[in-house]
């Protein structure tokens, strides 16, 4: 079975999504698997053809929200390299929001930690 297939199979178990209609292809199975865990909404994305890196922006109803979907961001947990979770506001102090970042199209990559990701849903 090959890594799509297996990861089209652990997201059809989650929760369904209802992604946005201007949502970079790329980006599908890595949002709908973060919008599974309790507290994220993933807020906008961008696979790099405009950033230059893959992005994943998201709010955290809490802070206790965060540790699970930390957990599979993490190369150690999920062998995917060259992925970060930045968090900032802007120049009038609004909210926190966060961004999952990666290499620009790293298609493979989005889709090993959704498929980690998936997993700890079941």
């Amino acid at each position: 079975m090959s890594v799509s297939d297996r990861v089209a199979e652990a997201l059809a178990a989650l929760p369904a999504w209802d992604a946005p209609d201007d949502l970079d292809p790329e980006c599908l199975s890595l949002c709908r698997a973060m919008n599974a865990f309790p507290g994220i909404i993933t807020t906008c994305s961008c696979a790099g053809h405009v950033l230059g890196q893959f992005a994943i922006w998201f709010r955290a109803a809490t802070l206790d929200a965060l540790p699970a979907l930390l957990y599979y961001t993490s190369q150690c947990h999920t062998g995917v390299k060259g992925w970060r979770v930045e968090v900032s506001t802007d120049c009038a102090m609004s909210p926190v929001t966060f961004a999952l970042y990666g290499p620009p199209f790293d298609v493979g990559g989005a889709d090993g930690i959704a498929l980690a990701m998936a997993a700890h849903g079941r």
